[in-house]
Formats: structure tokens, C-alpha cells, sequence
């Protein structure tokens, strides 16, 4: 029989051998753990799902072509949904038999952490989502049924909290529908929002907490070395973010086209690179220093914050700042954030826009006139600008912020594309690259949709995005 605790010292000692190939677990070590087992009394369907998982983890995956395992996708991610919610009315269970009290534990997270192998702080989120879909049974059902995951529940979990007055029961069935029909950024915004209208204690605690919380620390190590640590509110992170990505791209870019000069085009990978992330985030915040300190006696640019709000919702803002009646937009409905995606209240958004200067961007034809015709081959920053606030993020799918993407034509500017918004879109650099080199347009309109709070990813079938 494998002994875990003589193998795991003899590995580690100081100065030993590598353990040897019979040290290591074989297949037939392991053989004594499977089947699993199946204790008395459990359901026959049970027993049936749990042979059926053995028997397909035999199958070789890897013998399956391109398409058929994409379209099994969805597959997996529904039965992996099922499977949790099958363990959540299993945690649920175990609590109300109260056997764990016979047992000699305090709750039921105790018996689970004595009797699985999970870390403590999954426990903990597993058993909490138990408690709560006790109370929720329209997330529930549509828990069981693989149309929402754990990470929905849990979200949906947070709406139960006493200072939303009770909302919840009457609002389950519109928010459970969200989690089914909305992308996961757009639903955790919209949870946001909800969160804002059904809040009935002080409406700016959440700004009055990001204050609160804010902090920085530089302090002197050991060998003269420096620890620095903090915490931002939302729009100073955007603030900063939006000074200190720039120049972390272009020390990348910096560094690529270095690399090609010694590798050679296609034969090199970052790890080839000068420095790691963490290494080139520093020299860039030294960077911003050294800028910083040689504009101390020079006027200088504010940092720039995007705040992007409806007309609506910037209506709404503005009458809760003069203490006058006013309905919330729908939360589905409301855009109300930050460049970066981050939702922000109303009344941090007034804020913002009195201590700002206003660049009005309005989609239709009374807007400001960007066609540049074919005179022109770059985008000017003001069409860029306009581009970025109207696509939020890359559109090949990927996620990235638009604000770090490159501006590109639809149809390419040779021999015949126009230069203006219309034929423009922002691009992650990787996408642009095989734009360039395929020369077809990298844009799946099938993949988005225009949401209340701009373009989303469509969710396709049940929703996941189609490009993961």
C-alpha cells in the first residue's frame, strides 16, 4: 500500500533524491479508492449518476473532434450546474436531519469540513447557499435545472440581506430571469442597481464605505527594498488605471518588438520577455513618478474619469441631489458607471460630473459630426473616444476594455474604407494583429447585442458567451 506521510517526507528532505518511480502512486495504488461507494439506502437514481460519472471518465475526450467537443459545452456546464444544486438540496438536507448535532459538531459546516476534503472558506459558501435556497425558490428551481449556476445564487443570496426591506420575495421571479437572460457582467450590474433602489438605509453608505476603506502604504524593508499597498474607491482606481495601463502596454510593446529583433518574428513567447507583469507594472509606476515630479511646476492634465449614465438615470441623480421625489430607472434598465464597468450610485455620478468637464457623446445625427471621409487613414482622438464609450470593450469578445484596445476599420481603409465611427471598432491588440494578417473583419454581430446599459455578449442557448 502507498504510505502518503514516508513518501511525502522522503521527498522533501534536505538534499535527498528525487523519489523513485515506485514511490510515486500508480494506477494501482490508487485502484483501492474506486469504485466510489455507494452507501446503504442511497437512492437508486443516485446510484445511477454516480456509475454513470465512472464510466464516463473512461471515455478519451481528447479522441473527439473540434466541433463535437464545443458543442458539448453547454452540456457540461448544465449538468455542472445540476450537480451543484444537487449538492446544495443535499447540504439542506443534512442540516434540517440535525445529525450533525449527534454527531458531536457545532453546524453542519463543521460535519462537512471534518468529512470532505474541500477548503474551509468553500464549505462556507457552499453551506451558505444551501441556507438560502431555502428561501429562494424560484432560483431554486431554476438551480436544479442548469439554467443558473452557484456564482448566480450567491449574488441572488445577497438580495435577501434585511436592508432591502424584504424586496426580494416580490422581485425572485424578474431577478432569477435576469440571471437566465443576461451575460454575467450585465446581471451583476443590474444586481447593483436593484441594490440601490431596494436599499431603505442611507443611500450613500456604499460611497461613504469605498471612502472609508481607501488607504496606501509605502514603507521601508529589509536591504532598502519597498512595500507598497493600498486600496482605491472605484473611480480613483479608474482614475489611475486609465494613466498607468498606457504606459504598462507600451513598456510591453517596447519589449515585444525588442524580442523579435533577437528571436525573430514567431519564435519567441513572453517568456523570452525582459521583464514578468508584476515587474513592468512597477517600472511604470515609476514612470508616472518621474512625470509627476517633472510637472510639479507646470500646469497639468487632470486624470481622466469615464462616467458613463443615461439620461434618464442622470435625471434621476440629479433630483436625489436636490432632495426632490424621484422613481429609479428599472435596475435592468439603468447605466450608471465607470469606463471600466464598475456600477457607481447616483449620487457618486453628480458628483464626478460638477467637479468635471462634460464631453457630450450622443449616438444619432444630431451628435457631433465625425466623418473624416478617406483623406485620413488614423482615427482622430475624438472618434476614438467615441468609439471606446460606444463599444465598452473589445469587440472580438474577449473582454477587454476598450480604453486598452486599438481603433480599427471594419472595412479595411485600403482600397475603399471610410475613416469615421461607423466603419470603426476598438480592437485588442491580439484581434488586430489577426484581422490584419487574415484581412477579414474580426466582428461577430451575431455575438452582441445592444443592452440597456450599452453593448453586451448575447448568451447563446442558455447564455454562457459563446467565445469560452
Amino acid at each position: 500500500m502507498f504510505d502518503v506521510e514516508e513518501n511525502f517526507i522522503t521527498g522533501l528532505s534536505a538534499g535527498s533524491e528525487p523519489p523513485s518511480r515506485s514511490a510515486v502512486p500508480m494506477a494501482e495504488d490508487l485502484a483501492q479508492f474506486a469504485p466510489i461507494e455507494v452507501p446503504a439506502g442511497t437512492p437508486t437514481e443516485l446510484k445511477d449518476l454516480v456509475r454513470a460519472v465512472e464510466a464516463a471518465a473512461e471515455i478519451d475526450l481528447g479522441l473527439l473532434s473540434g466541433d463535437v467537443l464545443d458543442s458539448m459545452t453547454e452540456m457540461f456546464d448544465r449538468v455542472r450546474c445540476g450537480v451543484d444544486a444537487l449538492d446544495s438540496s443535499h447540504i439542506g438536507a443534512l442540516d434540517d436531519s440535525m445529525v450533525w448535532s449527534s454527531r458531536g459538531h457545532a453546524n453542519v459546516k463543521a460535519m462537512l469540513r471534518s468529512r470532505t476534503n474541500l477548503p474551509g472558506p468553500d464549505v462556507g459558501r457552499r453551506t451558505a447557499c444551501a441556507y438560502k435556497l431555502k428561501r429562494m425558490p424560484e432560483a431554486r428551481t431554476a438551480f436544479e435545472a442548469g439554467l443558473i449556476s452557484i456564482h448566480h445564487v450567491r449574488l441572488l443570496g445577497e438580495c435577501l440581506a434585511r436592508r432591502y426591506g424584504g424586496a426580494f420575495v416580490e422581485w425572485e421571479p424578474k431577478l432569477v430571469a435576469w440571471a437566465i437572460e443576461f451575460d454575467w457582467d450585465s446581471f451583476a450590474k443590474a444586481i447593483v442597481r436593484w441594490k440601490d433602489s431596494a436599499d431603505i438605509t442611507e443611500p450613500d453608505e456604499r460611497d461613504a464605505s469605498d471612502a472609508a476603506a481607501r488607504s496606501f502604504h509605502l514603507s521601508k524593508s529589509f536591504g532598502g527594498r519597498g512595500i507598497l499597498s493600498g486600496t482605491l474607491t472605484p473611480e480613483q482606481y479608474e482614475a489611475f488605471a486609465n494613466v498607468l495601463d498606457p504606459i504598462v502596454d507600451k513598456l510591453f510593446k517596447d519589449e515585444w518588438a525588442d524580442a523579435e529583433a533577437e528571436f525573430g518574428k514567431g519564435k519567441f513567447t513572453v517568456d523570452n520577455l525582459l521583464r514578468e507583469p508584476a515587474q513592468r507594472r512597477v517600472d511604470a509606476l515609476v514612470i508616472m513618478a518621474e512625470r509627476a515630479h517633472a510637472a510639479l511646476n507646470k500646469r497639468t492634465p487632470t486624470a481622466i474619469v469615464h462616467v458613463h449614465m443615461g439620461l434618464q438615470d442622470l435625471l434621476h441623480g440629479l433630483k436625489l441631489m436636490a432632495g426632490l421625489p424621484s422613481d429609479a430607472p428599472p435596475p435592468e434598465d439603468a447605466l450608471c458607471e465607470l469606463g471600466n464597468g464598475t456600477p457607481i450610485s447616483y449620487a457618486k455620478a453628480v458628483e464626478l460630473a460638477i467637479d468635471a468637464h462634460i464631453q457630450r457623446v450622443v449616438f444619432d445625427t444630431d451628435g457631433e459630426v465625425l466623418e473624416l471621409g478617406r483623406k485620413v487613414r488614423l482615427f482622430t482622438p475624438e472618434q476614438k473616444t467615441a468609439m471606446i464609450c460606444r463599444d465598452r470593450y473589445c469587440r472580438c469578445g474577449c473582454g477587454r476594455a476598450a480604453n486598452r484596445c486599438q481603433a480599427d476599420h471594419i472595412i479595411e481603409w485600403q482600397p475603399n474604407g471610410l475613416t469615421n465611427v461607423d466603419n470603426g471598432q476598438m480592437l485588442c491588440p491580439k484581434s488586430h494583429r489577426l484581422k490584419t494578417n487574415g484581412g477579414g473583419p474580426i466582428r461577430r454581430s451575431e455575438w452582441w447585442e445592444q443592452g440597456p446599459a450599452g453593448p453586451r455578449l448575447r448568451r447563446k442557448g442558455r447564455g454562457r458567451l459563446p467565445n469560452r
